[in-house]
């Protein structure tokens, strides 16, 4: 399928575009509200400034494709591959994201706040300045993540590895670390007011204040 058959299907008011294959191609700007694009290959594609809030794209391949600014609002990303991509200044409130692999992706100041990222790997991932309030990251992998300035006041950490990640100057006010790993991280002027962190591990985790955690 074509970009420009896929938007004059969706503009006659067809929705459903499971498994089509769009690898590279260009949809800048493209509105695709509520469409069903599962189990698509959308590898490279240039979503850049996309309407795809509402969207359902479950087990969709959009590994190193760009979503810079993109509205993915509420949107249905369930085991999406995003490995590589360009999320950055994104809309993905209360997007669903759980086992979702966003490992190595750019999320400066996205827009995760309400997201559901339970067990999705966040490796590596970029997440300066990126608005987390309220995200449940229950058993996701932040492993050596950059969350440096991201806000994650009342976020669910629980169980997450935050291991080696850069947590400097986030805010993480009453946020849920409990049983959380976060050997090595760096929390210097880090919020953690009200944050509940009952059995996290905390073996090599330099403190809000600049002193290592033994």
């Amino acid at each position: 399928m074509t970009p420009e058959e896929l938007i004059e299907r969706y503009e006659a008011g067809e929705r459903d575009f499971k498994n089509v294959n769009l690898r590279g191609a260009s949809l800048i700007g493209v509105n695709l509200r509520g469409a069903n694009l599962s189990y698509s290959d959308l590898c490279e594609a240039d979503l850049s400034n996309g309407i795809l809030n509402e969207a359902i794209l479950n087990q969709t391949r959009l590994a190193g494709a760009n979503l810079r600014q993109a509205d993915l609002g509420r949107a249905f990303l369930y085991v999406v591959d995003l490995t590589e991509a360009n999320l950055s200044q994104a809309y993905l409130y209360s997007a669903e994201l759980s086992e979702a692999n966003l490992s190595k992706a750019n999320l400066t100041e996205a827009n995760l706040s309400w997201a559901q990222l339970w067990e999705a790997s966040l490796a590596r991932a970029n997440l300066r300045g990126a608005n987390l309030n309220k995200a449940n990251m229950e058993s996701a992998i932040l492993y050596q993540a950059n969350l440096n300035q991201a806000n994650l006041t009342e976020a669910n950490l629980h169980l997450a590895d935050l291991s080696e990640a850069n947590l400097i100057g986030a805010n993480l006010t009453n946020a849920r670390l409990k049983r959380a790993t976060l050997s090595k991280a760096n929390l210097t002027g880090t919020s953690l007011e009200g944050a509940d962190l009952e059995k996290a591990v905390l073996e090599g985790t330099i403190m809000p204040d600049g002193t290592m955690h033994e």
